[in-house]
This record gives C-alpha cells, structure tokens and sequence, in this order.
C-alpha cells in the first residue's frame, strides 16, 4: 500500500471519461515510468480523496495541509519549471485564466512568485470545493506583492456559455489535453481565442505526440496505459494542436522542451480570431 503523501490527482476542466472510482496513474521519474501504480479512490458523491489521517507538504516546506485536500505530486515537480517559463513569456500586471486548475497547487505557487499577477483558477464544479478549499487556505497570504489570487470559477470547456468573458492576457492549462476527448481540445482552443485579447497567449503544458510519434519511450507507456484507462484519452500531436489553434487564430510561437519529456506550447491570438 502506497503512503498518504504518494497520492497523484488526474482532474482537468472537462468532461473526463468514465474509469471508475479508482483512477491510476503512473508515476513519472525522471521521465521514466515507475514500476508502481499509484491509486486515487474518490469517495463516492463528495469529490474528496480517501485516504489516511496526515499531511502533506511541499518540497519547498510550505504550509502542511491536511490530506483531504487534493494534493499531486506531479504538480510539485513542475511547478517550477511551469513557473520559469511563465516567467519568460508572461507580460507584467498580466491576468490569467488557468483552465483545469485541479488541486491548485500551480495557481497559489505562481500567485506567490509574481508580482502583479491576477490569476483566476477554474475547473469543473465537482472538483471546486476542493480547489476553493486550498485557494482559502493558501491563496490568502504570502503572495507576491500586487498578486492576487481570485475564487475559482467553474468551467467546462465543452460548455462555451461557462467560458468568462475576459478578457485576459494569457491562458494557461497544465495537464488537460490527455485526458480529455480529442473533441474537446479544439474547444479548449475555440474558448481560449474568445477570452483572449488580442496578442494574448495560449500556453498548454503537458507530454505531446510529435507528428503522431512519441517523443520519448516515456511518453509512448504514458499513452499507451492511458488508452488502457479509457480509448478517449491519450496523448495529443503537437502539430495537430497548433494547426487547429492556427484555425481559430491562434499563431504558434514556440515549443518549449520541459523536464520529463514534457512541452510547452506557446500560441499568440492574432488581432483578427476566427472563433
């Protein structure tokens, strides 16, 4: 049996397929997979993780929360390297709807790294209780100075009239496109071009396929045992992305290479968006 603090959390702002109760996911190692199986059990009809009396903690010795809140440890590996590139393309005074913000930990780490950020989180209503759960406990204090963290929205992104009306200097999604429906990414795309002003950026970070290939034996395992899951997730190509994006008015800029074989894709909304 795993310990309380190895819990990983797959969640996103969409309609994610039915697996069940039990959610597994591997467990990601220097861009390797791990041998283990890590276990995530909803109980039923609250939205809140079983598991152990105890705590948690970040890497960096931050606030201990209790275990009913969700906690990934995958966040806490990216989120430093999420926050440099965030760092690199983010304007100052810049607002940011974070799409599928899930346990939070990205909004409340950036929130506390950059002044004058506004940052508004989102997700789909069954996972909102927990993300506003942390935003109160976190979200409140130690932020950088002009930062303010808002009170997360609910949002599907299969559902346009949930979409704000922004409109924000960027978008970002960590983690979402793999595991929603291929139909969905271009309506993640479709909202993301509506909200944004123009010259706004579109950063989605997560493993891409490159022209249908895996980049990586990692990335090929992580595919493969999320079609195991269900058929309707998987690893999406990161050109297929950019020329849907491309038709929604969204240029791509770059492609940014992240630890363990992940990717940053970076697009522009064009001052004329077909959306």
């Amino acid at each position: 049996m795993l310990p309380p603090t190895t819990l990983f959390l797959v969640c996103s702002c969409i309609r994610q397929p039915k697996v069940g109760f039990v959610v597994q996911e591997l467990s990601w190692l220097n861009g390797s997979p791990d041998a283990r199986l890590q276990q995530i059990r909803r109980t039923a009809g609250s939205g809140r993780l079983r598991g152990s009396p105890g705590s948690v903690a970040g890497q960096d010795g931050a606030a201990v929360l209790p275990l009913t809140v969700r906690f990934s440890e995958a966040c806490e590996r990216n989120k430093e390297p999420i926050l440099q590139v965030l760092r690199q393309w983010l304007p100052p005074q810049v607002r940011v709807l974070e799409v599928g913000s899930g346990s939070g930990q990205h909004a409340v780490h950036v929130a506390r790294q950059l002044a004058g950020l506004q940052w508004q989180p989102s997700d789909r209503a069954e996972y909102l209780a927990d993300l506003r759960e942390r935003i109160s406990l976190e979200g409140r204090e130690g932020l950088a100075p002009g930062a303010q963290l808002a009170d997360p929205l609910e949002l599907d992104v299969d559902r346009a009239d949930q979409w704000p009306q922004g409109p924000y200097e960027a978008v970002f999604s960590a983690n979402t496109t793999h595991i929603m429906e291929a139909a969905s990414v271009p309506r993640l795309l479709a909202g993301a071009a509506r909200v944004l002003a123009p010259g706004g950026l579109l950063l989605l970070y997560g493993p891409f396929l490159g022209g249908g290939v895996p980049t990586a034996p990692s990335n090929a395992a992580f595919d493969a045992h999320l079609r195991s899951l269900d058929s309707a997730m998987g690893l999406r190509d990161a050109r297929e992305v950019s020329e849907q994006a491309l038709d929604l008015g969204l240029e791509a800029l770059a492609d940014e290479a992240m630890p363990a074989n992940n990717r940053t894709l970076v697009f522009r909304k064009r001052d004329a968006a077909v959306v």
